[in-house]
């Protein structure tokens, strides 16, 4: 399988660029850009519980059961309870998540795939 998204979570307006290629561009839903990056500014979901990225149609690159990888670069400086960090769902609840990323305050990696 070939990269199917690749974002540096810097934004461009509102909009989350995919460099990738393949258009699935995220939209920004309350994180700011004042954190500092490796690089540059980056998104910082610290302000709000509902501070998110929105990509529509990722689900539909990642079906036909092929394996994939997911790699991303975090700093944490404190998560909740399962706090969620990469995730894929249609509401809140955690029967809605098809799958999801997520720490625990002891920053011990948990993953749900339903």
């Amino acid at each position: 399988m070939a990269l199917v998204a690749a974002w540096a979570m810097e934004l461009d307006g509102s909009e989350v660029t995919d460099y990738s290629g393949n258009d699935l561009h995220g939209t920004n839903n309350g994180a700011v850009t004042d954190a500092a990056g490796k690089y540059d500014n980056c998104l910082d979901f610290e302000r709000s519980e509902s501070d998110y990225v929105s990509i529509p149609n990722l689900n539909t690159e990642l079906d036909g059961g092929s394996a994939c990888t997911f790699m991303c670069w975090l700093k944490p400086e404190s998560f909740a309870s399962w706090d969620r960090f990469l995730a894929s769902s249609t509401g809140s609840d955690s029967d809605d998540h098809d799958w999801m990323f997520g720490l625990t305050t002891a920053q011990y990696l948990r993953v749900r795939l339903n």
